[in-house]
């Protein structure tokens, strides 16, 4: 699996980052709307919660709240990562509120932007993680799925590219929040721990 996440790294860097040390110059006009709309997204999506869902949203009111967003440290350490994949909201396949099992996530690099790499199940995302504000940084990237060892160029396949935010919401704890989603729920927020 060390190798797969080398190989997915060198892939980024070749499609992707070469675009992106600025995201305003990368992002598609169809993402820029998505992150201006991410309030719309996250209000929707939570509505959408009415039965199963609500005691899960209930027992962690700071991964669930919009503005749970701390003021510096936005961009997470390179490093290994737990994460956890959430969907909220109504889409093809999902109920009001799934929640997947952990797994594994990387972040590498030093320098910006930094490159993100979600390395377990069947639909995984990978994209860079571009400097915004203290606030919140930008991610930019595309979804894989199976077996593809290799990301889509962002802004190349309209139906695998992801816009979010990433925001510390506790010492060691991220989240990267995905509005509208091509495929699922309304809003996916993607929970990022450090792994040791």
């Amino acid at each position: 699996m060390r190798r797969y996440a080398v190989l997915l790294a060198l892939a980024l860097a070749g499609t992707v980052s070469a675009q992106a040390s600025d995201w305003h110059k990368t992002i598609t006009v169809r993402d820029r709307q998505r992150l201006r709309d991410w309030r719309t997204a996250w209000k929707g999506a939570l509505a959408a919660v009415k039965t199963s869902g609500v005691a899960a949203v209930a027992a962690d009111p700071v991964l669930f709240d919009p503005d749970a967003a701390l003021i510096d440290r936005a961009l997470p350490p390179a490093g290994a990562y737990r994460c956890r994949h959430v969907g909220i909201g109504t889409g093809l396949d999902r109920a009001e509120l799934k929640i997947e099992p952990w797994g594994r996530c990387r972040i590498d690099g030093d320098d910006l932007p930094r490159q993100f790499s979600d390395l377990d199940g069947g639909e995984r995302r990978a994209g860079l993680i571009c400097a915004d504000t203290d606030r919140r940084a930008i991610f930019l990237g595309t979804t894989m799925f199976g077996d593809e060892h290799r990301p889509e160029t962002y802004g190349h396949a309209a139906g695998r590219d992801l816009a979010g935010a990433v925001e510390r919401i506790g010492e060691q704890r991220w989240r990267l929040v995905l509005p509208y989603p091509r495929f699922g729920a309304t809003l996916d927020l993607i929970e990022l721990l450090p792994a040791s």
